[in-house]
């Protein structure tokens, strides 16, 4: 716990540090250096021996763990115009869950070898780290910030790379942040979200296990449907919010993100709600919420969210709001667990999930007055 909570606050601390270099340098070399060379803490952590050197080589990577986000989606939307940025931040998110499946499937054996097993994770994953920055330095092209917005194209073309000096991050261009009424929202939707998210990655299993009578195998495996939803989620969020934008520009991606939050409140009710009994059934039920509550994402959030925010300042754009995503991550975590103490977990989890789900779908109405604009 002690580990967790302080790399989690590291997180919040650096991560905007590392997506303002990336607005105002090389989101590549940034991306690089933190996968590829920050990869070596990762594969260090296999070797440590107490839990002072654990504690220690655990902050140290997870500094280069936040440098991914903002980044990332900046790069994304450069590479891509805005009618298939769902398509491509949904086919990333899928790759990503089906990396986390296939962890889930093959190093669960590993973690039986006595000493070893959990050593070789972090050699693994952090070799992997270290290979992807590699990838990434050899084959990933840097495109110049503002390409593919529409607005840009004539600028772009007649200046090129002075255009990427022109609009490269400034410390004072972060104030244009709290000028953009649809980012404002963003952090205000942010809120309820992030409840669901650890309401729906950190307690589920251990409701199971504990209020629902699964052996914590058992419990561990409702990882494995959850995943696919993941997948599934991201995969045809990203072509439903895109389908949508293309019917209605101005307000097609919300109606997506709504109706993905209408199933999540009914699959969130229908999980919680009674003792089913069969494992089939919690499972079925945890697939079909993992994949709403993950569609949201590709069709809406960060297409949106990229939309709105400059070229110059979108990493680190994403980044503030993973900060206010952070301090929200950490009270949801105590209120959740104290709930729990207190009325029961399922109760807990009950109120905590669907209430969140449906206060984010009455703010998600918002948008409809600031987007277009």
């Amino acid at each position: 716990g002690t580990i967790n909570g302080i790399k989690h606050f590291v997180g919040i601390l650096f991560g905007p540090l590392w997506a303002m270099a990336a607005d105002r340098y090389s989101r590549k070399r940034v991306l690089v250096w933190g996968t590829g060379v920050w990869g070596m803490w990762t594969i260090l952590l296999g070797f440590a021996t107490n839990h002072r050197q654990l504690l220690v080589l655990s902050i140290l990577s997870g500094i280069g763990l936040v440098a991914l986000g903002g980044p990332r989606a900046s790069l994304i939307s450069d590479l891509f115009p805005r009618e298939v940025r769902g398509r491509a931040f949904g086919l990333l998110e899928l790759v990503t869950f089906m990396g986390l499946l296939a962890a889930v499937l093959a190093f669960r054996p590993l973690l039986g070898i006595p000493d070893v097993g959990w050593r070789a994770l972090f050699w693994v994953f952090g070799g992997m780290s270290v290979l992807s920055g590699v990838l990434m330095w050899v084959f990933v092209r840097e495109p110049v910030r503002g390409q593919s917005e529409a607005a840009l194209a004539d600028v772009i073309d007649q200046v090129g790379q002075e255009s990427e000096q022109r609009y490269r991050f400034e410390l004072h261009k972060l104030s244009a942040l709290f000028r953009i009424p649809t980012v404002l929202l963003m952090w205000l939707t942010s809120v309820p979200r992030t409840f669901t998210m650890v309401m729906f990655g950190s307690f589920v299993a251990t409701w199971l296990a504990n209020e629902r009578g699964f052996a914590p195998s058992a419990a561990f495996g409702a990882l494995l449907p959850a995943v696919i939803g993941y997948g599934l989620g991201s995969f045809l969020g990203g072509l439903a919010g895109d389908w949508a934008h293309r019917q209605n520009p101005r307000h097609g991606r919300i109606l997506v993100m709504q109706a993905s939050l209408v199933g999540a409140i009914f699959f969130s009710f229908m999980l919680f709600w009674s003792e089913w009994g069969h494992w089939t059934i919690y499972w079925l039920w945890i697939m079909l919420l993992g994949l709403c509550h993950t569609a949201i994402f590709p069709a809406a959030i960060k297409p949106v969210r990229v939309a709105v925010l400059l070229p110059e300042i979108r990493a680190t754009g994403v980044a503030v709001e993973g900060i206010v995503q952070g301090l929200v991550h950490s009270l949801a975590s105590f209120v959740i667990g104290q709930m729990g103490v207190r009325i029961g977990l399922t109760k807990a989890l009950l109120w905590t999930g669907t209430f969140a789900y449906a206060l984010n779908l009455l703010l998600c109405f918002a948008f409809y007055r600031t987007l277009g604009r």
